[in-house]
């Protein structure tokens, strides 16, 4: 796992498959990574399995109970075969449109 920050938003960038070596890296980052609105870009070989929705899920639920955005781009994973509770982009741009309109919600008290 690889991150830049830039502003509020951290972008993680997974290089490797391994979704337990992914679990790592963000346990050994969580203070600098939960300060930020987190956008987690996924490589095209990661598959869709329980083991990285729990992950995903369990850091969504943690930046939502910190007033900040988690979400997952992702151009091989379509919304249909994502949950609902987790923000899913196929771009980065998407993914920042998201945490913009995120942020302007929490403005307004929603």
């Amino acid at each position: 796992m690889t991150f830049t920050i830039e502003h509020n938003t951290a972008f993680v960038y997974q290089n490797t498959s391994s979704v337990s070596n992914l679990i790592q890296e963000f346990e050994l980052n969580a203070v600098i990574l939960q300060s930020n609105h987190i956008i987690l870009c996924l490589d095209k070989e990661q598959d869709n399995t329980d083991e990285l929705l729990g992950l995903v899920s369990e850091l969504s639920k943690n930046q939502k109970n910190i007033n900040r955005s988690f979400v997952v781009v992702s151009s091989k994973f379509t919304a249909e075969a994502w949950p609902e509770d987790i923000a899913l982009a196929p771009t980065k741009q998407e993914a920042m449109d998201i945490i913009d309109m995120d942020d302007m919600q929490r403005d307004l008290g929603f």
